[in-house]
């Protein structure tokens, strides 16, 4: 990283970051290839600290952010750790290119590239989150459970259709004329008929 002075190595069971003259810090991180990624602009309530956002081939979104001791634009400072944060679900994505304003473009060629909004806070997927008399979330372990499985903080904007890779085709007898697609990989592919 061009703020710390090191190297930030992404493993499919671990990240490692290495800087000379500073110990390397690992963490260890669920079994995953990840496929892309991009650099957030730094956190201005956290320091500066820097950040970058990973995809992995399950379709899940990391924020991945170091831990600085010192000013981040600090020529002595070293990273303390590194904290690795699932933001949501999307498609599968190839490449990721940040926007601005909490707005990323996920790119995927193996299904519908999409136009996300990461938000401040989590949000259900299936709306408002529960809430007690007194206004506070539900403290109930069940509920607690069930609400950090279905919460996300990624909400899809817009969808952008993408037809490739095409696995297997087929025409459609009719008088009009047609085909049919089978396209994408898992999650996001589909069966299309495309005009």
């Amino acid at each position: 990283t061009v703020t710390t002075g090191g190297v930030l190595i992404v493993g499919q069971r671990q990240l490692t970051y290495s800087a000379p003259h500073a110990p390397t810090k690992i963490i260890p991180v669920p079994q995953a290839l990840y496929l892309a990624a991009t650099e957030l602009p730094p956190d201005p309530d956290g320091g500066g600290l820097p950040r970058y956002l990973l995809a992995d081939e399950f379709g899940n979104l990391h924020m991945l952010s170091m831990m600085v001791a010192g000013p981040a634009e600090s020529p002595t400072n070293h990273i303390q750790g590194l904290q690795l944060e699932t933001l949501g679900s999307c498609n599968l994505a190839t490449s990721l290119t940040y926007l601005g304003q909490g707005l990323v473009f996920v790119g995927s060629a193996m299904g519908d590239s999409q136009l996300v909004q990461i938000h401040d806070e989590p949000f259900s997927e299936h709306g408002p989150l529960k809430k007690d008399v007194t206004g506070e979330e539900n403290e109930d372990d069940d509920d607690e459970d069930l609400l950090l499985l279905e919460t996300t903080y990624l909400q899809v904007l817009e969808e952008f259709p993408n037809l490739g890779p095409i696995l297997d085709f087929d025409l459609i007898p009719t008088t009009l004329g047609g085909a049919s697609t089978s396209s994408g990989a898992n999650a996001p592919g589909n069966a299309t008929s495309p005009k």
